[in-house]
């Protein structure tokens, strides 16, 4: 089953028809690289990185729209019929269908980026990840040199320094254990991870149908369309008091009841983190101080969950 949902980060591979070799030369794989650079730009993608191999490549993309299918159809089909032609061929490239894993952690994240970018050293290819052409690590390692398609900001993030002290701690990450030792073992647990990534993308899957479920009950309960700021700019106003209290109700159920971290409630509303937590704090405050709100929110709170299908008795913290 493949998952796919708004604002999705996935890890998209492909091997080339029985393993054969589908970008032997530069020119393949710098059409293939032009071919996926065109179906960011269409489908209004973003990549965070990747690596072209001789029969295989890595991409960890964003789709803000939920169009993976779409995006990887295009970038299959058409370097296909580029490949059959070149090579005066007919039948398939691909082997089979591409492999997407949904990312949801900000360690796999950092990890599987040095995963990608290792990729040629521990093929033989080269000795330094610095050395390979065809993968985004260069403009890790080169600031001066970063393409508009390319968004490093996801993974530099991680490491929570300046810009320029998180790509030289990036790549002290990357190119530490290069020996084979070091490599082998990254090797074999990315492999067992790729075996069953049905568990991951079932996990990813129920939290958002958590979210949603919640976001729609609010909506109702509240009697707003949306909930959160984005349908907001395209008519040029603030948030109705219902529409406030809304995402102060979303947020606090979803932090208390669900598995989603606040990355993903944030983005689930459109709202920065930094807000998010604020107005989750908020309504905590409310609740333990006995603020004359500390009555309504307590009603509104538990009809939520009931509406919801969790438990009736709501476990407010009580003041006094």
């Amino acid at each position: 089953m493949r998952i796919t949902y708004e604002g999705a980060l996935y890890h998209v591979f492909s091997k080339g028809d029985k393993g054969e070799y589908i970008f032997s030369t530069d020119r393949q794989k710098g059409y293939f690289a032009g071919t996926f650079i065109k179906g960011l730009k269409r489908y209004k993608a973003e990549l965070h990185a990747f690596c072209i191999m001789g029969n295989h490549y890595h991409l960890l993309l964003r789709t803000p729209q939920d169009n993976l299918s779409a995006l990887m159809h295009f970038i299959g089909s058409t370097y296909a019929s580029y490949f059959q032609r070149e090579r005066g061929i007919s039948g398939h490239v691909f082997n089979g269908r591409y492999r997407s894993l949904i990312v949801e952690t900000n360690e796999y994240v950092l990890a599987l980026t040095r995963y990608i970018h290792r990729n040629p050293v521990r093929a033989g290819l080269i000795n330094h990840p610095m050395q390979y052409r065809w993968s985004s690590y260069r403009f890790f390692a080169d600031q001066t040199r970063l393409p508009d398609w390319l968004n490093r900001t996801l993974i530099l993030d991680q490491l929570d320094y300046s810009l320029e002290r998180s790509a030289s701690e990036y790549r002290r990450f990357v190119e530490r254990g290069l020996d084979e030792n070091g490599l082998e073992k990254e090797a074999l647990a990315f492999d067992r991870a790729l075996e069953s990534p049905e568990k991951t993308l079932e996990k990813a899957l129920s939290k958002q149908r958590d979210l949603k479920k919640l976001m729609a009950i609010v909506c109702q309960y509240y009697g707003i369309s949306h909930l959160g700021i984005s349908h907001l700019s395209d008519h040029g106003r603030r948030f109705t008091e219902k529409e406030k209290r809304g995402c102060q109700a979303f947020i606090y159920l979803a932090r208390m009841h669900t598995d989603a971290s606040n990355k993903d409630i944030a983005q689930a509303i459109v709202l920065g983190e930094g807000n998010t937590s604020y107005h989750f704090q908020r309504i905590v405050s409310v609740l333990k101080r006995g603020d004359p709100e500390f009555e309504r929110w307590t009603r509104e709170l538990s009809e939520l969950i009931e509406f919801w299908g969790l438990t009736p008795e709501f476990e407010i913290p009580r003041h006094g």
